[in-house]
């Protein structure tokens, strides 16, 4: 990442904790993004992982998608929008039974402060889409335990 220099600005969004998604399954998020610019120099990094499990009659069932490296970000007021490359896997009772290579796109939406626990909750939305001809994943949800950060700063 980018030396931080006077005038330096960084726009992100970072958080870990549990979301309640559509269809009313918990999923386990953990997201760090960002984009530094210093003068004509910009630059993108960071990370989102998502993972949820349930159980299939006497099977243990596990999603988890995500990416480790940003390659796409925006942010408009409390919202940001970040993408990279991932990849989206599936186990059955431990054992990887599908394996697709795509993309993800994350939107955050910070609508509340850190330990606060009234209000309107905050809420993320990702989306696999799959780079071969396969099933995709669409989830939103509002944040149960935890909390997303969408900041600005100039240094």
């Amino acid at each position: 990442m980018l030396a931080l220099a006077a005038g330096t600005t960084v726009i992100g969004a970072k958080g870990q904790g549990w979301m309640q998604a559509n269809g009313g399954r918990r999923v386990r998020f953990e997201i760090d993004s960002k984009k530094v610019t210093a003068g004509e120099r910009v630059e993108i990094g960071g990370f989102a992982k998502f993972r949820t499990e349930f159980r299939d009659g006497n099977r243990n069932i596990a999603v988890a998608t995500g990416f480790l490296k940003c390659v796409r970000f925006a942010k408009s007021n409390n919202v940001v929008e970040f993408a990279g490359e991932g990849t989206m896997y599936r186990s059955v009772d431990g054992k990887v039974v599908a394996e697709a290579k795509g993309y993800v796109l994350v939107v955050a939406t910070d609508r509340r402060a850190p330990r606060v626990n009234t209000g309107n909750r905050d809420v993320i939305r990702f989306r696999f889409v799959p780079k071969e001809r396969g099933e995709g994943l669409d989830v939103t949800g509002e944040v149960i335990d935890g909390d997303i950060s969408v900041y600005e700063e100039t240094r």
